[in-house]
């Protein structure tokens, strides 16, 4: 299969709803690496308004950001070691290791903990 979330070098994102189960519009498998928040998201929208709006495109902006303000904390590090604190700390939730394989982001704990042991985050 070819897609861009499966490309080195890119982390794969999918949903999760309010009660942290995979959304049902979300890529799922053992290639995506990590879900986020993705239903009932506050956007922007045409004419300066904002609606609640779903998807991968509202979970993979969480992931992104957390990467940002990783690399805010430690502008030395490498964009594989941001990956990996991100990937390390996310929280084990249902379906992961099947719909996704290191569970849901956590930025707090990407933040305070940095790379926890390296916990075979490859």
């Amino acid at each position: 299969k070819i897609y861009p979330a499966a490309n080195k070098g890119v982390i794969a994102v999918g949903a999760t709803g309010r009660t942290d189960k995979v959304a049902s519009f979300s890529h799922r498998g053992t290639w995506v690496d990590i879900a986020a928040p993705g239903t009932n998201i506050i956007s922007t929208i045409t004419d300066d308004e904002y609606a609640f709006e779903s998807g991968t495109s509202m979970a993979a902006p969480h992931v992104a950001a957390a990467a940002a303000l990783l690399k805010a904390d430690q502008p030395g590090a490498s964009a594989d070691s941001i990956a990996m604190q991100l990937l390390a700390n996310a929280d084990p939730i249902e379906g992961t290791g099947k719909h996704f394989k290191y569970g849901r982001l956590n930025v707090y704990k990407s933040l305070r903990d940095g790379i926890p042991a390296l916990r075979s985050v490859t």
